[in-house]
């Protein structure tokens, strides 16, 4: 499977919200990168599923592509990522994305994007949301 058939579907399972399906896209010592986030990166497939699992507090996430480049084991891609919420709310977020590949896996995964962007835009219950989704972890 190529770089770009890897990168296609990780994004069709991480919008489904099919977590685990996502992560089989990955290396083992593979690491997602949030730029904004203090606490990144997360390292290894555990801690990679953990950071994720808050995605699930949506019931899906719409990624609307507006340009991807691919050079050799590197896939850069410019979206509007598109949260749909039970509560009707869709928060939209623009994010520049930069992922490396070792063989067909994903080795690392950074994310560039306005932390104030997307949570002026979150519901209120976004947090009891999120506490939701951790607690089915």
């Amino acid at each position: 499977m190529s770089n770009r058939k890897v990168f296609d579907q990780f994004f069709a399972d991480l919008g489904d919200l099919k977590i685990e399906a996502a992560l089989a896209a990955f290396a083992d010592d593979g690491y997602y990168h949030d730029m904004p986030v203090v606490t990144d990166p997360a390292v290894g497939k555990d801690a990679i599923r953990a950071k994720l699992q808050f995605l699930t507090a949506a019931e899906r996430i719409e990624f609307r592509f507006t340009s991807v480049v691919e050079a050799g084991d590197l896939i850069l891609a410019e979206r509007v990522e598109v949260w749909h919420f039970p509560t009707g709310e869709t928060p939209s977020l623009p994010v520049m994305c930069a992922m490396q590949f070792a063989g067909t896996k994903i080795a690392a995964w950074r994310e560039y994007w306005d932390l104030q962007t997307l949570m002026s835009q979150m519901p209120a219950s976004f947090l009891d949301l999120i506490s939701a989704a951790r607690s089915r972890a």
